[in-house]
């Protein structure tokens, strides 16, 4: 059963152009579709790394279940540890589950050029950051963080937790 209605369940497949067929939609429709959705004309990188989370066989498309699924995480009615879990799965985007500081750095640079204004000085705040945030997710230097280091983390720096809090959440649909 979906937290969504009928009406709403359909306009998302028209939206994402789903192919009903055969119940699923590519990586390009995906991307520009979930820019749009998001009104945010920054967020090319990050539904690009959402797809590939959601694609976790690489086929290159993506099922109507699957986008579904994503949705209701980024609805109010998911848990602010669902999303914090959906954005370590966008983050893993090597897909071995677990981070690495590569990966927090590119999840960063996606999620703050999301946030620019005009002032934002991008590279400067994704490398301090990138460097806080690791330095808070690895503090024994192992060169990998799991899941429950991620959201330590998180914890620790509200900044970044708000912002992570703020892309998956349904008011930016």
């Amino acid at each position: 059963m979906s937290i969504f209605s009928e009406e709403e369940l359909e306009k998302f497949r028209k939206d994402f152009m789903i192919d009903s067929s055969k119940d699923q939609t590519s990586k390009q429709v995906f991307v520009e579709t979930f820019a749009k959705l998001v009104e945010n004309p920054n967020a090319t990188t990050m539904a690009t790394n959402l797809f590939s989370a959601l694609d976790l066989h690489n086929k290159g498309f993506v099922s109507t279940k699957e986008i579904i699924y994503t949705l209701s995480i980024m609805s109010a009615r998911s848990s602010e540890d669902d999303k914090l879990r959906l954005a370590y799965n966008v983050c893993d985007i090597y897909k071995n589950g677990y981070l690495v500081r590569e990966e927090v750095r590119l999840f960063l640079s996606a999620l703050f050029k999301m946030s620019l204004d005009g002032h934002y000085e991008i590279q400067s705040t994704t490398v301090e950051k990138t460097d806080l945030l690791w330095g808070l997710m690895d503090p024994n230097n192992t060169g990998r963080a799991n899941f429950e280091e991620f959201k330590n983390a998180l914890m620790q720096d509200s900044y970044t937790h708000a912002k992570i809090l703020d892309f998956f959440s349904e008011k930016n649909m």
